[in-house]
């Protein structure tokens, strides 16, 4: 009597590209090795960007689906690893930043002059959401430039070195984004320093 001995295919002696075609045409199981195979990396790339615990597990969750749901727009003359590293980087970054400006109170107090009289706080938290809606809106240079000058204290010559641009830059920077904040903050009657 013959025994028909089955060859499994081992997931790691076949190329990414292979492994997501196989994906593509709705093997689960596939995909599954993926996230085993890059797991690490990708948690390597969250932790890196100083979100930790459940936030990171959270965050790992989010980065795969995000792969699985773009995986159709891989190009695969690319590599697999550098794409799913700059898809994990990008949503990590995001994140962090939504995170830190939902925890900007502090800026308020320190771009909108203190001495208008305290509003209630219902609309005090309305203006809050407007604030960080407002800030969330500038051009990332011009973010970071805000970030460092009202909420971490440093001078213009820190944030030049820290950004490796010019201190006139960095100047202008802070000029340009102050402009479009008032304007977009204009109707809440306070004035920037």
């Amino acid at each position: 009597m013959y025994t028909v001995q089955t060859q499994t295919l081992s997931f790691s002696s076949i190329s990414d590209n292979a492994v997501v075609r196989q994906v593509l045409s709705g093997d689960n199981e596939a995909f599954a090795e993926l996230l085993k195979k890059y797991k690490n990396y990708i948690y390597t790339v969250i932790v890196r960007n100083s979100v930790y615990g459940s936030e990171a597990d959270e965050l790992f969750q989010e980065i795969f689906i995000k792969i699985f749901t773009k995986l159709t727009l891989f190009n695969e003359s690319y590599s697999f690893k550098n794409w799913i590293f700059t898809i994990a980087l990008n949503h990590t970054r995001n994140y962090r930043r939504t995170q830190f400006i939902r925890n900007v109170l502090p800026v308020r107090s320190i771009l909108l002059q203190p001495d208008t009289p305290c509003m209630d706080s219902n609309r005090d938290v309305i203006q809050e959401k407007e604030l960080n809606h407002a800030l969330a809106g500038l051009p990332r240079d011009y973010f970071t430039v805000i970030m460092f000058f009202y909420y971490e204290n440093k001078s213009y010559d820190e944030i030049a070195y820290i950004m490796k641009k010019p201190t006139g830059t960095i100047k202008t920077y802070l000029f340009r984004a102050k402009k479009i904040l008032k304007k977009k903050l204009k109707h809440l009657e306070r004035s920037f320093v």
